[in-house]
């Protein structure tokens, strides 16, 4: 009875396992011949897009010419603006520069028609300036006859001079001798007696060896 029973099993599943054999490929085959026509089907349908209204696309359109001219002609508007900001700016600068080159003229005007004796102080100046220009040019006139006066003392004197007895007029005859060196000669003969030589006259202040060798030749002690 065991024996009998185990082979109706077996049995049962061999013939489950040959159904399921059978039964599952065929089920494939199905599923992929299904899609295919599906593929097929959905690339033969034409897609049919909505139709617009013709109203629609017409009012569309005027829109769009609308804000075309609207966009041009401000773009007009703005451009003439600028040219008249321009053209007014350029106006006033060249206003402004001729009023400037207006004042500038009459300013000129106004000091070349003054005389010289409109204000007291101009006139107190120009007077001190001459004064101080005459006085300038007398101290020239005075210097110069002065040194004329001496040149012509040093041309005509040809005479040796003595130290030890001349004054102060004729010592300052020599070459490079004034007054002052003069009085400075006679003061240091008085403290320190006469001169012995020529060349002691290089020890009063002053007098060094330029004047001495100008003046030797024409230097004695006797």
């Amino acid at each position: 009875m065991r024996d009998s029973k185990i082979l109706v099993l077996v049995v049962s599943i061999m013939v489950t396992f040959f159904i399921f054999a059978l039964v599952v490929p065929a089920a494939a085959k199905d599923k992929a011949t299904s899609s295919t026509t599906k593929v097929q089907v959905e690339k033969g349908k034409k897609t049919v897009k909505p139709k617009k209204d013709v109203k629609t696309v017409k009012k569309t359109k005027k829109v769009k010419k609308k804000t075309k001219k609207a966009k041009k002609a401000t773009k007009k508007k703005s451009a003439k603006a600028d040219k008249k900001k321009v053209t007014s700016e350029k106006s006033a600068r060249s206003k402004a520069k001729k009023t400037s080159t207006e004042k500038t003229r009459k300013i000129k005007k106004k000091k070349t028609k003054k005389s010289p004796a409109t204000s007291k102080k101009e006139v107190k100046s120009s007077v001190k300036k001459d004064k101080a220009r005459n006085t300038t040019a007398a101290k020239r006139k005075s210097s110069n006859k002065r040194s004329r006066a001496a040149s012509k003392g040093k041309a005509v004197r040809r005479q040796k001079v003595n130290i030890n007895k001349a004054d102060i007029e004729t010592l300052s005859t020599l070459e490079g001798i004034g007054p002052e060196r003069a009085k400075a000669i006679v003061q240091y003969r008085k403290k320190h007696g006469p001169f012995k030589k020529g060349e002691d006259i290089k020890q009063v202040h002053g007098i060094g060896d330029i004047i001495f060798e100008n003046n030797k030749r024409y230097l004695t002690v006797k």
